[in-house]
Formats: C-alpha cells, sequence, structure tokens
C-alpha cells in the first residue's frame, strides 16, 4: 500500500504578457473593498503575471510556497540562495515530514528545472540567478549539449529556478522549516576533520554554496547527527517483492544513491551522487515514487520507471531502462532531532572567524 503526499502540478507560470505594473507587497495589496489575495504574508514582489499559488493546496502548503516565492533579492547569501523567507519550524519534529513533502509539491509547482544538460560537467552554474533582480533564465539544451538564455517579462521568475540533484532535498528541508545549512556548518564547527577527512580534503569549507550542495556532505551530517541507515540496496534486491530493507523508509526521507555505470573507478555505493525526497514507501518499506532533480525535469519519478536514457560516461555509451536501473539506493535519512544553536544561528562569517582562528599561530 503507497502512503501519497500532498498537491499535485499545474501549468507553468504565465509570462508572456508585456504590460509593465508595479510591484507591491501582500499588505498594499489588500484592502476592504478588494477580494481576498491569493499571496499570504510575507509574500513580496507580488504581481498579476506571478505564478499564484495553487488554489486546491492547504494551508500549509500554500503558505510555503508564498515563503519561497517572489524572491526577496535583499536576503539572498550562500546560505539563502533564492532569498526565501522560511522560518524555522518550531513544532514536533514528527510534524516534519509532512511539511518536507509539502515543500517538494511547492517546488514541482514551480517547475524547477536542472541545472545543466544530459551528460553536462558544468552543472549548478545559474542558482543565484533565481534572487539577482534581474530577468535573465537559463536552461540546459539536451539535444545541443548547451546552454540558451531565455529574457523574462518580470526579473526573478520561476523561469530562473533551477538546481543540481542535492538542491532538492537542501531547499526543501529549509522551506520545510529545518535550516539544514546552518546545521551542517554547526556540525562543522564541532568536527571539521569528518568533512575535510583530517586534512585530505581541505577546501570542503562551508565558506560559499558548494558545501551545501555536495551530496556527501549531506550523508556527513545524516550520518552524525540524525537518524542515518545505510542500506546498500542493489537493484535486484529492490524488484524482488521479498527482500526488506535493512530499515523501513518512510515518506519525507531522504534518499541518497550511487551511480551505475559511471566508469570512474567507483563501485555504485562508494560514493553518493543522488539525492532524493521518499514521496511515498510499499508495504515493504522501500520507496515506490521520489522527488528528485535529474534532467527530466518532472521531479518526481516512481523508482521503477522506465525512463529509457542512453549517454555517454567517459567515453563508454550506456543505457538505462529503468530509474533503478542508473541510481542504486545507498543510504536513508531522517530529521528526528531539532536544530537548537549554540548562541546565535552560525553564518558563513562564523565559518570564516573559526577558521581564521584555527590557522593563527599560537600565542
Amino acid at each position: 500500500m503507497e502512503i501519497l503526499s500532498v498537491g499535485r502540478r499545474v501549468c507553468a507560470e504565465d509570462v508572456a504578457a508585456k504590460s509593465d505594473i508595479a510591484t507591491t507587497t501582500v499588505a498594499q495589496q489588500s484592502s476592504d473593498s478588494a477580494p481576498a489575495s491569493p499571496w499570504l504574508p510575507p509574500a513580496v514582489n507580488v504581481h498579476p503575471r506571478r505564478k499564484k499559488p495553487n488554489g486546491d493546496w492547504d494551508l500549509l502548503t500554500r503558505q510555503l510556497y508564498c515563503d519561497s516565492y517572489p524572491s526577496s533579492p535583499p536576503l539572498q547569501s550562500a546560505i539563502n540562495p533564492w532569498g526565501e523567507q522560511a522560518p524555522v519550524f518550531r513544532g514536533p519534529e514528527s510534524q516534519l515530514a509532512r511539511r518536507i513533502l509539502a515543500a517538494c509539491e511547492v517546488y514541482r509547482y514551480q517547475s524547477v528545472h536542472f541545472d545543466g544538460y544530459l551528460g553536462s560537467e558544468d552543472d549548478g552554474q545559474h542558482l543565484f540567478l533565481a534572487a539577482d533582480g534581474q530577468n535573465i533564465a537559463v536552461f540546459g539544451d539536451n539535444e545541443n549539449k548547451t546552454y540558451r538564455t531565455e529574457i523574462q517579462s518580470l526579473p526573478d521568475t520561476l523561469d530562473e529556478r533551477c538546481w543540481i540533484c542535492v538542491d532538492l532535498p537542501i531547499f526543501s528541508l529549509t522551506l520545510a522549516g529545518f535550516p539544514i545549512r546552518q546545521a551542517m556548518i554547526a556540525h562543522f564547527l564541532e568536527a571539521p576533520e569528518v568533512y575535510t577527512r583530517d586534512g585530505e580534503f581541505p577546501e570542503n569549507v562551508p565558506l560559499d554554496p558548494l558545501f551545501f550542495r555536495r551530496v556527501e556532505n549531506l550523508r556527513t551530517y545524516l550520518r552524525y547527527k540524525q537518524f542515518y541507515s545505510e542500506d546498500c540496496v542493489t537493484t535486484g534486491q529492490f524488484l524482488d517483492p521479498n527482500y526488506r530493507p535493512p530499515k523501513p523508509f518512510l515518506p519525507g526521507d531522504i534518499v541518497l544513491m550511487g551511480h551505475y555505470k559511471d566508469y570512474d573507478n567507483k563501485g555504485p555505493f562508494e560514493v553518493a551522487k543522488h539525492s532524493a525526497i521518499a514521496e511515498s514507501v510499499d508495504a515493504r518499506g522501500m520507496p515506490v515514487r521520489l522527488y528528485n532533480m535529474r534532467t527530466s525535469n518532472s521531479l518526481i519519478d516512481r523508482y521503477d520507471a522506465v525512463i529509457a536514457q542512453t549517454r555517454v560516461n567517459r567515453g563508454h555509451e550506456v543505457y538505462f531502462h529503468r530509474f533503478c536501473d542508473r541510481y542504486p539506493i545507498i543510504c536513508h535519512g531522517r530529521i528526528i532531532h531539532p536544530f537548537e544553536p549554540k548562541g546565535e544561528m552560525p553564518t558563513v562569517e562564523t565559518v570564516r572567524a573559526f577558521m581564521a582562528a584555527r590557522s593563527a599561530p599560537p600565542k
């Protein structure tokens, strides 16, 4: 029996109109005589041509949408690349899974697209376009193996929002109310050696967004600070109706996967390279559908869905019939502990001061 998530996908944002209507805040838009606004506080930069919240959503999903979009450029930073206004959730951690699934559905409704193309090696270069105050969107072109730009009729539209795979769980956890980036920074400050691998990877420091965009860093945080299960599920095991995972998956869990046929001298379970959120699970406790970011741009796949993908990996042409033929499950994690910082919320500046103190000569 499947456990289904919330929401549904509808058409993309219409930005075709050319009239230039001044933006406004929700408070300015509302009045006793006007119809109720579809936007909820603290939404800013709302505009008649911006994609409105889905009218069929519950209040939680609608609120998360308005926390996420439109962007607030003054809030943009390394730990808030899209200038979103997500508050920290202070309720029971047992409610977090529902919020994570709602956040995933918000981003699916926004039609966030993959920041790259099939086989690209420079993925993820355009993350900050979504809240730069400009009106340029960039799309990967799978056929021509390049990027194309499109001028938008408004600044910071949904078309400007693009990700690599690990951005989906990082953004969704944050929008749901768990400050994952700050939690990872705090863990780094406690145990920098587990991220720098005792000095073998010295540049793996949370001084820029790249730190939060490495799947192995998310894995490290989950392993040390939250619920974590090492699973190593092969395709054959997943397809075996009698197989049971070491620990059951639940909707809202973070699922980390490897790659089959990468030809990089690493086994499929050696390094986490793909990430997802479990949208539903079956009676065995195995994931059925996964929210995930890949070149298909649908943001959701059945784990056993046919993808019929041919690609070239390090000079080898390879074919993947099903999703599970490409992505073996390495592990999964679950947020079960709240993040309570010791003092103020850590920031990039906190890390910079920490690193300076570490490198300073002894007095």
